[in-house]
């Protein structure tokens, strides 16, 4: 079950890329700086934009979100074709 999920996931991962052509250098600039974005904002005061007791909050979402996305762009790099469907040539 779960391994149909992944290859549901990766293929329509595939099938976004192959379907955004001419802006696929864009969404790949635009995912390989997010992380540098979210280390941007970690330096930045959110306690007096938000809400008592929120900083904290927001704080550590930004940091699990710097550390989550490192790694699922990390694993995004390793995703490739699926493999040939079984069948006659």
């Amino acid at each position: 079950m779960l391994r149909d999920r992944s290859h549901r996931i990766r293929f329509g991962l595939l099938r976004w890329y192959a379907a955004a052509r001419g802006y696929r250098i864009y969404a790949l600039a635009l995912i390989l700086a997010v992380p540098d974005i979210l280390d941007a904002l970690a330096g930045v005061d959110f306690t007096v934009l938000l809400p008592p007791g929120w900083g904290a909050k927001a704080a550590s979402i930004l940091a699990i979100l710097r550390v989550v996305l490192g790694i699922v762009i990390r694993r995004m790099a390793m995703i490739g074709p699926p493999p040939p469907a079984a069948g006659s040539r």
